[in-house]
């Protein structure tokens, strides 16, 4: 049995989802599954770039999973794709506003690019929307109390 890292797993797979012309043959859940935990298994080990090209896959699969645009923001967040992360993240964010941990990664990329106003702001709404949950809110005040 292959090694989720194994390169020439997911390598195969890539070039057969680009071998198609437009949109990537549908994949069933249990092979969608399986790609994420190879992603996330390549993501855990450092491999961010191998992560991302993984996650870019599943969110072809999947346009409106806010797990994959998380993981895929995560990824950009940690290639120094602040910008993306942005746009990754707002759309995980929509996808699923019941996760304010989103929006702290959110506000730490909009921070990175000195974007203050709208990282306050989304760091607060994650403070807020996390009122609920003390534990979690006491850990998304900190990146707050940094930017006032």
């Amino acid at each position: 049995m292959s090694s989720f890292t194994d390169p020439s797993l997911y390598q195969e797979l890539f070039a057969r989802l680009d071998a198609s012309e437009s949109v990537p043959p549908s994949m069933s859940q249990e092979a969608q599954d399986r790609l994420y935990a190879i992603g996330y298994e390549q993501y855990n080990q450092g491999r961010y770039q191998q992560a991302y090209e993984v996650f870019s896959r599943l969110v072809r699969q999947d346009m409106f999973s806010a797990s994959y645009y998380k993981a895929l923001g995560a990824c950009q967040e940690n290639l120094g794709r602040n910008r993306e992360a942005v746009l990754s993240y707002g759309l995980a964010w929509l996808f699923d506003p019941s996760r304010p941990d989103v929006l702290l990664h959110l506000g730490e990329c909009l921070s990175a690019e000195k974007m203050i106003d709208e990282a306050i702001s989304t760091l607060e709404t994650c403070v807020s929307e996390a009122k609920d949950d003390e534990a979690h809110a006491s850990n998304y005040i900190c990146p707050l109390s940094v930017l006032l």
